[in-house]
């Protein structure tokens, strides 16, 4: 077939590349006697062609039944004379679906569980109880969880820290006497039922003792305001003075002026032109 270039040089080419592979047809290949129309060579379609060991589409679809069947794809690709990408583009070329491996997926070997991570073959719960007890992590449920907290903070000691949990002491430093986090103190608590202390429960102020809402270091609104008043708001230093709104204290005040004189001694510098 011989077409002719509509556009024979620079310019508009592109615009109809695609019409052109239309009128072509399935061709392996195009050659332009023209130099003028050599890009519509760049824009040939991808091209699915056959080998003469597979010359039509029935002979492809019976290596697709094979390929179903469990045939390797090798094994077709060396009858066919071809590469098995080559295959797989024959496969593709006629829209037949490919087989897909799924990923192995990746459990534990103590309990099972499916993770993204391994540690030493276990995840990441048996890798630390293993890492801690020198053993395998028990699977049951109502016994692996209190066995490891009881180990951790016997039964009459965690009724005492929650008698002082319940005064007002921090969950924090009660945690750190007996060496666990405070979140393995909060479920030793739920383990043994113990009533929990709530946020907006009343507390005695660290500062002025009397029992109100606290905030998280453990003041008072009232003793929160009144520090407010001699705390600097720029550099947080509490200062013997009161302090008005928005003033400073006296080592941010001479700071500031000092940062002014040095300001104003480059100005002049550079109006006068030194370096």
């Amino acid at each position: 077939m011989t077409l002719k270039a509509p556009y024979p040089w620079f310019g508009g080419k592109s615009k109809i590349m695609r019409e052109v592979w239309k009128w072509l047809g399935d061709t392996p290949n195009f050659v332009d006697p023209f130099l003028g129309s050599g890009a519509s060579v760049l824009g040939r379609p991808p091209w699915y062609g056959t080998s003469a060991r597979a010359s039509s589409d029935n002979d492809i679809r019976a290596f697709h039944d094979r390929y179903l069947a469990g045939e390797p794809v090798a094994t077709l690709a060396e009858e066919a004379g071809v590469k098995p990408v080559t295959v797989h583009d024959w496969f593709r070329g006629l829209g037949l679906p490919l087989k897909t491996t799924p990923p192995a997926k990746r459990t534990c070997s103590n309990c099972g569980r499916v993770v993204q991570e391994l540690r030493h073959g276990r995840c990441n719960s048996c890798y630390q109880w293993h890492r801690t007890h020198n053993e395998e992590r028990p699977l049951k449920a109502d016994v692996r969880e209190p066995l490891r907290r009881a180990r951790l903070a016997p039964d009459d000691v965690v009724l005492k820290l929650h008698a002082r949990y319940m005064d007002g002491e921090g969950i924090t430093a009660l945690a750190t006497e007996v060496g666990i986090g405070r979140v393995t103190l909060w479920r030793r608590f739920a383990d043994l039922g113990l009533e929990q202390r709530g946020h907006n429960v009343p507390r005695p102020c660290s500062m002025c003792g009397r029992k109100m809402v606290l905030n998280e270091h453990g003041i008072c609104r009232s003793c929160t305001r009144e520090a407010a008043r001699f705390r600097c708001p720029r550099c947080s230093i509490v200062v013997p003075v009161e302090l008005a709104k928005g003033e400073v204290c006296d080592m941010c005040k001479d700071d500031a002026a000092h940062r002014a004189a040095i300001d104003g001694y480059r100005r002049v510098k550079s109006r006068n032109g030194c370096g």
